[in-house]
């Protein structure tokens, strides 16, 4: 009687001969097996997702410095414009001045005037000279200038 109620109590067998103990951890290792498998494929998506937050924020700060490059460029442009405009500026009045000075040294009547007429046509060359100059600088300066200010806003938001 007592090997009938030990026959009773066992756990039942299965077809293949094995019981039902040894199925039931078998799906049980293999719902653990599923259960690792799709936290691991979750954990693959976050971090995928922390990769396209990276290289999105990345182009951001790309796209930024690239305006920042380009605007400082375009302002540098327009600095070398006005750099330009005063050199060109300098030679036309130094050209007006040197044929103003041949018509007018060709009338002086004798060697003291013609002295005279350099002397004052070398002070006048020499102010245009340094008046010119100081454009061109002012407009380089300028240029350097307004072509810093867009790097400057730039690094000055990174770092705030």
């Amino acid at each position: 009687m007592a090997t009938e109620q030990a026959r009773e109590h066992a756990q039942p067998k299965t077809r293949d001969g094995q019981d039902n103990g040894t199925e039931r951890n078998r799906a049980g290792d293999f719902l653990k097996a599923q259960v690792q498998r799709s936290a691991e494929t979750m954990a693959k998506v976050i971090d995928i997702h922390k990769v396209i937050d990276i290289q999105k924020q990345n182009a951001e700060l790309t796209a930024e410095r690239v305006k920042s490059l380009v605007t400082a460029s375009v302002a540098y442009g327009r600095g070398l414009h006005d750099m330009q405009l005063a050199y060109v500026d300098m030679v036309v009045r130094s050209l007006e001045l040197l044929q103003r000075s041949s018509r007018d040294l060709a009338t002086c009547s004798n060697p003291a005037a013609a002295a005279e007429l350099q002397r004052e046509l070398l002070r006048e060359s020499m102010d245009q000279l340094l008046e010119g100059v100081t454009k061109v600088l002012q407009a380089s300066s300028q240029a350097a200038d307004q072509a810093s200010q867009p790097i400057h806003e730039h690094l000055s938001r990174l770092a705030s």
